[in-house]
C-alpha cells in the first residue's frame, strides 16, 4: 500500500488527508507516518505534498462540476494566483472572482473569499506579489 500510496501522491498533488482516507478507505495515518519519518512527504494544514514536488494549479472545464474547496490546498490557490499574473494584472476582487471560476464554482461564501484573500495577503507579505492602487502585480511587472 504504501507504494500504491506514492504513486498517488505524486500524480494527483497535493492530497487531503480525508481524500486519502476515502480513496483507500482505511486509516491511512501509519502509512503516513512511515513516509514522512523516510522524509518522502510532508503534511501542511491537513494537505499530503512529496518532498521537493511542485504545486500546479488544477482548473475545471467550462462545463466540469466545481471541486470540493476543502480539498484545494492553499499552495495550490497560490500557484493559481502567479499564474494568473503572469498574463495579466488584476484587483483582489476580480482575482478571488477568477480563482473561484477557473475551480468550477459559480458562486462564492464569505469562507473562499475570506481564505483566497489571506492567500493574497500571504503573498504580498512574502513579497512574491504586490499591489499598486488596488491592482495586484506580478512581483516583476511592478517597477
Amino acid at each position: 500500500n504504501i507504494d500504491v500510496m506514492m504513486e498517488l501522491l505524486k500524480e494527483c498533488p497535493p492530497v487531503s488527508i480525508i481524500e486519502l482516507e476515502e480513496i483507500f478507505l482505511e486509516e491511512t495515518q501509519p502509512l503516513l507516518s512511515q513516509l514522512k519519518v523516510d522524509n518522502k512527504i510532508r503534511i501542511a494544514n491537513n494537505f499530503i505534498f512529496v518532498v521537493d514536488q511542485r504545486i500546479t494549479f488544477h482548473k475545471v472545464n467550462k462545463d466540469g462540476e466545481a471541486r470540493n474547496f476543502d480539498f484545494i490546498s492553499n499552495e495550490e490557490i497560490r500557484e493559481g494566483i502567479k499564474m494568473i499574473l503572469t498574463k495579466k494584472s488584476l484587483s483582489s476582487d476580480e482575482m478571488i472572482k477568477l480563482i473561484l471560476l477557473s475551480l468550477g464554482f459559480k458562486k462564492m461564501n464569505h469562507d473562499q473569499y475570506f481564505r483566497i484573500q489571506n492567500i493574497i495577503n500571504d503573498l504580498i507579505d512574502d513579497e512574491i506579489i504586490f499591489i499598486k492602487d488596488d491592482i495586484l502585480y506580478e512581483k516583476d511587472t511592478l517597477n
